[in-house]
């Protein structure tokens, strides 16, 4: 199982769309600053999250997120799939 996510620091109003096999894992790594992409924008929270079966389903629906710029365009996503962290089962 695979887990695309997207995280958001209120701080800096960013957001960070990654995936992973361990997401809790991943969201300490993120906050504890061993992520070089992710480390001045800290501390990031959960946002969304989606499990898939494969690593390949998993790499698409991250490359379309990471497509999506601007903060109007990724709260919009978020509001049309789900939002705060719910879990489902279907890829957007």
């Amino acid at each position: 199982m695979y887990i695309v996510y997207i995280l958001y620091s209120p701080e800096f109003r960013r957001f960070y769309k990654g995936f992973t096999s361990n997401m809790e894992e991943r969201l300490k790594s993120h906050n504890y600053g061993r992520v070089k992409h992710t480390a001045r924008f800290r501390p990031w929270k959960l946002l969304w999250f989606v499990e898939l079966d494969t690593k390949k389903e998993a790499m698409v629906l991250e490359r379309k997120l990471k497509n999506k710029h601007g903060y109007d365009k990724n709260i919009a996503f978020i509001s049309k799939h789900g939002n705060w962290a719910v879990k489902s089962k279907r890829p957007p």
